[in-house]
């Protein structure tokens, strides 16, 4: 199980938590992570400050890429609302 961890700009985003609920590792440096394939489904932890959309998704064979998941900065202010 591999796949890329990106932002809403399309970059990769290092050190986010990655799990099958089983293992857990972080993104490298460019947002790529491995985990032994097992498991039913694949998450993220949400980074302080970001927010998602689409946190998880259904184990498969190949990449599972967290990059249509518009995760972006969390707005932490009342102005934002």
């Amino acid at each position: 199980m591999h796949g890329t961890v990106r932002g809403a700009d399309r970059i990769g985003l290092p050190g986010v938590i990655v799990s099958n609920g089983q293992d857990t590792t972080r993104s490298d440096d460019n947002g790529a992570y491995t985990l032994p394939e097992r498991g039913r489904f694949v998450f993220v932890s949400r980074p302080e400050g970001f927010t998602a959309t689409r946190w998880w998704f259904p184990a498969t064979p190949g990449p599972v890429d967290f990059d249509s998941w518009n995760i972006s900065r969390a707005c932490l202010s009342k102005s934002c609302i």
